[in-house]
């Protein structure tokens, strides 16, 4: 595949070695660097003539006259992943679904054990409470605690974890109606479900 890279950073540069070791042909510009391992274009529209893909790896997120054919798809991952290879790009699509939401989160940077160990939709990821209706794993009552003292210590540490206090409210009314179940917090889910974007 040629490729086209515009933007030969800290990220970018690991990106387009990686994808030339691996018999890409690469061309990538940048206004100062020039990595080994990438033929270097002289413009970042040199960079499009021929390419099957041009990926601009900026700050800013775009190039003028870059927006005919394009998908926006914002990159999850650090220097060390561009490094290693394993990245996510977020490419901006319809309707992705549960299965397609659970490929990203578990393997960007913002995965961790809820949605990787404890996925909250059924038939996705390893089998959890959310394949046999959230019977009790780790509790809503169990969630509820685990949040008060998250929020008590960020108050004694002085801080605003505005989003955190947002999943602390929504954990706590969801407990306040359905806690004494003893349901799985997971079932959380089922709230979002009927929920369409305007």
């Amino acid at each position: 595949m040629k490729i086209g890279f515009v933007g030969l950073g800290n990220m970018g540069a690991h990106m387009a070695c990686n994808l030339a070791t691996a018999d890409h042909d690469v061309t990538g510009f940048d206004t100062a660097a020039r990595p080994e391992g990438t033929r270097c274009a002289q413009s970042a529209a040199e960079t499009g003539t021929g390419d099957d893909v041009i990926l601009p790896v900026l700050s800013d997120g775009g190039i003028d006259g870059m927006d005919r054919g394009a998908v926006r798809a914002p990159v999850s991952g650090d220097i060390s992943g561009a490094q290693a290879g394993p990245l996510t790009f977020l490419a901006d699509r319809p309707g992705p679904g549960w299965e397609a939401l659970f490929d990203v989160v578990s393997t960007a940077s913002v995965q961790g054990w809820s949605p990787t160990s404890h996925c909250p939709a059924p038939g996705i990821g390893p089998s959890l409470p959310a394949d046999t209706r959230w019977p009790p794993h780790f509790t809503a009552n169990r969630m509820r605690k685990a949040l008060q003292r998250a929020m008590t210590a960020a108050a004694q540490a002085d801080t605003e974890p505005t989003m955190g206090a947002r999943a602390a409210g929504l954990h706590l009314r969801f407990h306040d109606e359905h806690g004494s179940t003893g349901c799985d917090f997971s079932a959380m889910l089922t709230r979002f479900e009927p929920r369409t974007r305007a």
